[in-house]
């Protein structure tokens, strides 16, 4: 089964959400206080990703797994800021 909501770059480098389904046509964009276009797009894939999961048990094992990575980046990003802190 394709998925339905899929993420990609436009023209003008912004980052977006969009529904396949031609009925409701929908594009939405990602914006917010990302380090990176990569960290937009990785934030928006991962909402496509609980977008497109189907059933309940997989809402939760794919919002469990969402959140697992970003605890992860989270710790990730403070360490790399407190190494430089320290380099200083």
């Amino acid at each position: 089964m394709k998925n339905k909501f899929s993420t990609g770059v436009d023209e003008g480098g912004r980052v977006f959400l969009q529904d396949s389904d031609f009925e409701n046509d929908a594009r939405l964009y990602v914006n917010g206080d990302f380090y990176d276009q990569e960290e937009e797009l990785n934030y928006a894939n991962k909402i496509a990703k609980i977008l497109n999961a189907n059933k309940t048990d997989d809402v939760i094992l794919v919002e469990h797994e969402v959140l697992t990575d970003v605890i992860i980046n989270s710790i990730q990003e403070l360490h790399e800021r407190v190494l430089k802190l320290e380099s200083k």
